[in-house]
């Protein structure tokens, strides 16, 4: 283990020969030396040896304002390596002590920079001590505490050195639109302290697509400064099914831009009586989804005189569900036989199997007749005489029901219908009770004759 002493350093001897007479230097085995520069120009030089003669002890003269640079070196000035070099300066240009390190013999560690801009608090700044500090073990063994000290004053003139504003010092002063602290540009506030446009601002500037005031992004406008995707912008992108410009539910596209179920979807959805795909009240289906009262529903409503749930014609409630009139007018078989000129909607060769259908299926040799044939029918044995006779009435009473003179107490479907359900029976007694029926309304009264011109 090294032991310990005083500074008291022990001298190696150096003889010389000066004008023939010997005389003793002294060179200490622990030594160390320090100094400091100050530069107020051309800081931005990598600086070497060759600067040090411009100033070392003195004082720089710089505008206020500007910047400036120091520099610290330390050497080893005695015949034994130091150790655990430190350097500490009491006007605080260190910002705590610096670990320099080991130092070997006839060694330095030079251009250690430290940067500063001229500002009132360094104006006429008392020379600081600035102290370096190593361990050293002697060439007897013991382990010493080796120190240096060096000054460096600055002087700052003009500018806000003498009451002026400093861009730069984080103060907000005089002529300056900003002042962030530094003079670096690209961060908002310029090298001069003028604002500078940037991503945030609220103003957009060349190169941005938006600027919001902010640089959060998901508010439509990015932390750069550009357009972002967001529900309610009114354009589908992105995993949108839909963006109907807002961001409210219930209008068919959801807050989150999804499809919502909505009366009109043609859809019936909870809630919903009915969906007819549309908005429309009157159909039967309200602007609501709600079932509204129709004419054909089957259910007598205000203004309806009549509903036979459907929206035909000629079965007795028209399809505005009123009542039709039924006539009391009627033209006989023989009218109808002699009088082919007054036909309307039939001709005379038109087959009775193209207007009573069922005739093809039960009585096929009688769907082959024409319905002037059928006018000279006349009665006979069994169903089949039945079914002659009844078509011979049923033939009147579609050219009645078609002629738009006779007002006929039947329409041609209503005709049509019960003479082929009739038929379909093949029971005399039932066709008999059809053919008295249209018998007694062909002979309600003719309301034409003569010759049609």
């Amino acid at each position: 283990m090294a032991r310990m002493k005083l500074c008291i350093p022990v001298l190696v001897l150096l003889i010389a020969s000066i004008a023939g007479t010997s005389i003793v230097a002294q060179v200490p085995d622990c030594a160390v030396r320090v100094d400091r520069v100050v530069f107020c120009n051309d800081v931005d030089t990598d600086f070497g040896y060759e600067k040090e003669d411009e100033m070392v002890t003195g004082v720089c003269e710089a505008t206020c304002g500007d910047p400036i640079k120091y520099r610290f070196r330390i050497n080893n000035g005695g015949t034994m390596p130091l150790s655990s070099c430190t350097l500490t300066d009491s006007n605080g240009l260190v910002s705590g002590p610096i670990d320099v390190g080991d130092i070997a013999v006839g060694q330095s560690v030079q251009n250690i920079f430290i940067d500063r801009v001229c500002t009132p608090e360094h104006d006429d700044l008392e020379p600081g001590t600035l102290v370096a500090e190593c361990l050293c073990t002697d060439s007897e063994g013991f382990l010493q505490t080796v120190m240096a000290e060096d000054t460096a004053g600055i002087q700052c003139t003009g500018g806000s050195c003498d009451g002026g504003p400093v861009c730069g010092d984080g103060i907000l002063e005089g002529d300056e639109e900003c002042d962030d602290g530094n003079l670096a540009d690209g961060d908002g506030c310029s090298a001069t302290c003028t604002l500078e446009p940037v991503c945030g601002d609220g103003v957009l500037d060349d190169g941005e697509e938006c600027d919001d005031g902010n640089t959060d992004d998901g508010d439509g406008c990015s932390a750069d400064c550009m357009l972002e995707n967001i529900c309610g912008d009114g354009t589908v992108a992105g995993d949108e099914e839909c963006d109907d410009g807002n961001t409210l539910d219930g209008d068919g596209c959801d807050a989150d831009c999804m499809i919502e179920p909505f009366c009109g979807d043609g859809e019936i959805d909870p809630g919903e009586d009915c969906d007819d795909g549309n908005n429309m009240d009157g159909d039967g289906c309200s602007a609501d989804c709600l079932i509204e009262p129709f004419c054909g529903d089957g259910m007598l409503d205000p203004g309806e005189e009549c509903d036979d749930g459907n929206n035909g014609g000629g079965d007795g409630c028209s399809a505005d569900c009123k009542i039709e009139s039924h006539g009391d007018q009627g033209c006989t078989p023989g009218f109808w036989k002699n009088h082919r000129c007054f036909w309307e909607g039939y001709s005379p060769y038109e087959k009775l199997g193209s207007v009573f259908d069922t005739l093809n299926t039960h009585y096929p040799c009688l769907a082959w007749d024409r319905m002037k044939d059928a006018l000279h029918y006349r009665g006979g044995k069994g169903h089949w005489g039945a079914a002659r006779v009844l078509l011979r009435h049923a033939t009147a009473a579609v050219l009645n029901a078609s002629n738009g003179d006779v007002l006929y107490a039947w329409t041609e479907q209503q005709i049509i219908d019960e003479v082929n359900a009739a038929l379909a029976t093949k029971d005399r007694h039932t066709m008999l009770e059809l053919k008295n029926e249209l018998d007694a309304l062909n002979n309600a009264g003719c309301p034409i004759g003569g010759r049609r011109d």
